[in-house]
C-alpha cells in the first residue's frame, strides 16, 4: 500500500510531462474510428511502457535521542536560540523519521514523517498538518543530468544537515539554527560535469512550507568539486519578507563553505554566512555568521572534532533578544564520537556559547551572558 501511495505521488510530476493537461480518456460515444464487420472497434495499440515500471523503491528510518543539560538551567527547561538541542535535563528525541524514496530512470520522489524537539523548534509556525512533513517532493529528469523536482525539500543553504550523524559536530552551528534547514518550491538541478553542480529555485519563503506573503523567493547553488578532497559552495536567497500589508524589506543572503579532506583521517570545513534586509524605516541591516570546524578519526569507529564560531546579528533581523547589542555570539565545542556497529552512532559534546549581552535564560528572572552545555545522544540509522 506504501509503495501505491508513493508511486502515485511520482506520478503527479511524471504525468503531468508525458500527458497534455486537458487530455481525458475517450468515451464510447466520442470513438469514430472505422468498425469490423462485427461492429467492434480494431484492438488499439500496445501501450507505450510507463515511467513508474522502472522504479526502485526503497526505505530508511533514522532516530537520535538525546539528553542535554545547560548549566544555566533555563526555566520550563527550554533553551533559547538554538534548536538541536532544545530541551534541558531531559532525555528526549531530537529527530526521528521514516522515509520512502522512489528513483527510477526518469522520475523520482521521496516522502518522509518527523517528529522530535527539531521539529518542534522549526516547524512550530506551519499548520499542524504539515508540521510532520520532513520530506514531500517528486521530480522528473529533463535531460542527461538535469532534474527538475518540487515540493518540500532539504535546503539548499547550509553545510550541515537535520539529520544529526551526517554532520561533523552534534550540536548545530549558530550559521546553521539561524538559515533553512527545509524549503518548499520548485527545484532545477544541473551537473553538467562529475565535478560542478548547479541548483536554481524558486521557493515560498525563507524556511517554510505555507507562503506567508504575495512575493515568491528565488535562490540558486552552484557546487565544485576540484578534487575527490576539496568540495567549494556558494548558494544565495533573495525575497521580499515583509508582510503584504508593510513596505518591502528585501533579504539577500548569501552562504558559503568549503570542505577539505587533508587525509583520510582528518578534515577541515570552513562556512561564512552573509545577509542584508531593507528595513521599514529605509534603513537596511547586515548580520554575519562563521565556523571553522576540525574532525580527526583517531581509530576505527572513533572520532574527535572541534569548532569555533561567532554570530553578529546587532539589528536582531534573524536573531531577536531584546537588548541593546542584539546577538554577538561567540562559542566553541568540542565532541568525542564513537561509532560501535554500522549505522550507530553514540556522541557527547561540550560546549560553550559567550554573548556580548545577557542573552541567555536561566532558573531565574536574571539572563545570562554565558551558555555552557553538555550534550549526549545516541543515533540509529537503519
Amino acid at each position: 500500500m506504501v509503495r501505491n501511495v508513493l508511486l502515485a505521488f511520482v506520478a503527479w510530476m511524471s504525468g503531468a510531462a508525458t500527458t497534455p493537461a486537458a487530455a481525458q480518456e475517450p468515451t464510447a460515444a466520442d470513438d469514430t474510428r472505422p468498425t469490423d464487420s462485427a461492429g467492434s472497434a480494431p484492438a488499439a495499440a500496445a501501450a507505450e511502457p510507463s515511467l513508474l515500471d522502472d522504479l526502485d523503491v526503497s526505505f530508511d528510518a533514522f532516530v537520535d535521542v538525546y539528553y542535554a543539560y545547560d548549566f544555566n538551567e533555563p526555566r520550563g527547561r527550554e533553551r533559547a536560540f538554538t534548536t538541536q538541542p532544545l530541551r534541558h535535563d531531559e532525555f528526549n528525541v531530537n529527530f526521528a523519521f521514516i522515509r520512502a524514496q522512489a528513483t527510477g530512470e526518469r522520475v523520482r520522489g521521496s516522502f518522509g514523517f518527523g517528529l522530535g524537539t527539531y521539529v518542534q523548534a522549526n516547524y512550530a509556525a506551519e499548520p499542524e498538518i504539515l508540521q510532520n512533513v520532513f520530506e514531500a517532493y517528486a521530480g522528473v529528469k529533463l535531460g542527461d543530468s538535469t532534474w527538475l523536482d518540487a515540493g518540500v525539500m532539504p535546503s539548499h543553504i547550509g553545510l550541515e544537515s537535520a539529520i544529526s550523524s551526517q554532520n561533523w559536530t552534534l550540536t548545530r552551528s549558530l550559521v546553521a539554527d539561524f538559515s533553512p534547514f527545509y524549503e518548499t518550491g520548485v527545484r532545477l538541478g544541473l551537473s553538467p560535469s562529475e565535478h560542478v553542480s548547479a541548483t536554481f529555485l524558486v521557493l515560498n519563503g525563507f524556511q517554510t512550507i505555507r507562503e506567508t506573503n504575495d512575493h515568491k523567493a528565488v535562490g540558486a547553488q552552484l557546487q565544485v568539486r576540484p578534487s575527490d578532497r576539496v568540495v567549494l559552495n556558494y548558494s544565495n536567497y533573495l525575497s521580499d519578507e515583509a508582510p503584504d500589508d508593510e513596505s518591502s524589506q528585501v533579504r539577500f543572503f548569501h552562504d558559503l563553505f568549503v570542505t577539505f579532506s587533508v587525509t583520510d583521517a582528518i578534515g577541515l570545513a570552513a562556512v561564512f554566512d552573509v545577509g542584508t534586509q531593507e528595513r521599514p524605516d529605509d534603513d537596511s541591516a547586515t548580520w554575519y555568521g562563521t565556523a571553522l570546524i576540525a574532525r580527526y578519526a583517531f581509530a576505527p569507529g572513533w572520532a574527535v572534532a572541534a569548532r569555533g564560531e561567532y554570530y553578529h546579528d546587532p539589528d536582531q533581523v534573524l536573531v531577536v533578544t531584546g537588548t541593546p547589542d542584539g546577538f554577538r555570539t561567540a562559542g566553541a565545542s568540542l565532541n568525542l564520537d564513537y561509532a560501535p556497529a554500522e549505522g550507530v552512532l553514540m556522541r557527547i559534546e561540550g560546549r560553550l556559547l559567550d554573548s556580548e549581552d545577557e542573552v541567555f535564560p536561566s532558573e531565574t528572572d536574571d539572563r545570562s551572558d554565558q551558555d555552557p552545555l553538555l550534550t549526549t545522544s545516541i543515533a540509529f540509522t537503519f
